[in-house]
């Protein structure tokens, strides 16, 4: 994120939200004390889709950086249309020969 130029204090928030949450129970209809929550988000929190798409939004530069390169190689239809990557909702379909060179390629990126 700090290379998306998210500044600390968007870092700290994200933290706090991701890392240093609690939750309670109802039981018989009356909450329990409140506990710490240690493992990321919980399904169905609803900052989930947020975080997504600047995850997605990562993950796309780093291919699109592979593909200048050289390093990766989408598909192209007839010519005219490049796909490299497809995403839609909470789904990630990468377009490509299937190789590992092609995932390390993309993984190397993240160091440049």
């Amino acid at each position: 994120m700090r290379k998306m130029g998210f500044g600390e204090k968007w870092m700290k928030w994200m933290e706090g939200l991701v890392f240093s949450s609690s939750m309670s129970v109802i039981v018989n209809g009356s909450p329990t004390k409140e506990f710490i929550v240690e493992r990321g988000l919980r399904q169905g929190d609803p900052i989930s889709p947020f975080l997504f798409v600047i995850v997605a939004e990562g993950l796309k530069c780093l291919i699109n950086r592979a593909v200048a390169n050289g390093d990766y190689a989408g598909f192209v239809i007839k010519d005219r249309c490049f796909l490299d990557v497809l995403q839609f909702a909470d789904d990630t379909l990468m377009i490509g020969d299937g190789s590992w060179a092609h995932l390390w390629a993309i993984s190397l990126q993240q160091g440049e």
